[in-house]
């Protein structure tokens, strides 16, 4: 608590010491109570990374007079101040925490504990569980419906084939399994699928699109019912930030990662054809990860993050790079930088041989080294 005098005005308030804003602020209500006269005005917008920005506003600046013996939640004492409050005296607590005495006290000044933030935020994801929904929409009906249409579409531009080979293979590969006859009368949700044509793709002119945010009136969508687990967004920034810290910025991406973690089998069903002649319908399900189902991005997150933390690391090398891999990975993105060519090379090799262990395989390697002659290369849509 400090307090504040103005005239023959004095009052008592809460006020936060914060080394890290450049500046000092008071309440509009506090600065009128005290009787203080405006040195001028300012206008400024307030916004977060990831965020909305809001409108511009004016607020009253004030001059600093003399020195205040400070306080309250009123009032915000920042770095412009900070000089006039330091007494000189610290004591050095421990490698990372050092206490620091201003005329208003101690503080504690230094690094807190990232298990603890981390705690908080998975606290608050949890308690905001709850369905908060209407029931979900399993008819079989329009999933039928929805293929016929993407069928038609397929057969009139002449992808059918290319569709069908990417199921096929899909089935071969373990991605997806038909469903027992004995399983089919289970009353379960039916996944609508869709055709994306890009004729100009050099690669991949037809993509299969599972629609989970497909809803009926009254009914509520997959993806509503799902809980996505905490917000990645916030790890952009740093992420960004961490591409500039060494000299040599790098990244990479993980080769097909959300097909790589299995699924409790008949969970997720769809339908498509037994043959080409589109005769009969065949009933599979997914047996790994959606791409488009809300829950895909955080269970990839938390399957790599669950790899890592069982790798035992015997070098310091080896420890670095699995830091790397920790603090640099945004869903299939690896983001990080490195200081020379030397622990580039060693990043790479020793990257991928960690992630081949979790059956994730680590492609497109490319970074700024001028000795390396690659395009350029867009990290998280930033080139």
């Amino acid at each position: 608590m400090i307090r504040l005098q103005n005239r023959d005005k004095e009052v008592c308030v809460r006020a936060l010491l914060d080394y890290g804003s450049q500046r000092s602020y008071i309440e509009k209500n506090l600065a009128a109570e005290l009787f203080l006269s405006p040195s001028g005005s300012e206008i400024f917008s307030q916004g977060l990374f990831g965020g909305g920005i809001s409108p511009a506003s004016e607020h009253k600046r004030y001059m600093m007079l003399e020195e205040i013996h400070h306080l309250p939640i009123r009032v915000l004492l920042g770095a412009d101040i900070l000089g006039s409050i330091l007494t000189g005296r610290i004591e050095v607590l421990s490698s990372e925490v050092s206490a620091v005495e201003t005329l208003l006290g101690w503080t504690i000044l230094g690094l807190g504990k990232k298990r603890e933030i981390v705690n908080l935020v998975t606290l608050r994801e949890l308690a905001k569980y709850g369905p908060g929904h209407p029931a979900l929409y399993d008819k079989y009906d329009t999933a039928e419906s929805r293929l016929r249409t993407a069928t038609k579409r397929l057969i009139n531009e002449n992808y059918f084939e290319a569709y069908d080979n990417v199921f096929q293979q899909w089935e071969l590969d373990g991605v997806i399994e038909a469903v027992p006859i004995d399983q089919l009368a289970k009353e379960v949700h039916y996944l609508p699928h869709r055709p994306v044509i890009k004729p100009s793709s050099n690669t991949t002119k037809v993509r299969r699109v599972f629609d989970a945010s497909f809803k009926k009136p009254g009914f509520a969508s997959l993806n509503e019912c799902l809980s996505v687990g905490p917000s990645l967004i916030h790890k952009i920034l740093p992420l960004l930030l961490r591409l500039r810290f060494g000299a040599i910025g790098v990244i990479a991406d993980v080769k097909q990662a959300f097909l790589q973690i299995r699924l409790r089998t008949d969970v997720l069903r769809f339908l498509w054809w037994e043959n080409a002649e589109c005769s009969k319908i065949r009933i599979y399900h997914h047996c790994r990860v959606v791409f488009g189902v809300s829950s895909g991005p955080f269970q990839l997150n938390a399957t790599i993050s669950y790899h890592l933390e069982r790798e035992k690391f015997q070098t310091e090398s080896l420890r670095k790079t699995i830091g790397h891999l920790k603090e640099g990975f945004y869903v299939d993105n690896l983001v990080t930088s490195v200081k020379d060519v030397t622990e580039l090379e060693q990043l790479k090799s020793q990257s991928i041989e960690i992630m081949k262990g979790g059956a994730f395989e680590l492609r497109c390697w490319a970074s700024n080294d001028s000795k390396e002659d690659q395009d350029m290369q867009m990290v998280l849509g930033l080139s």
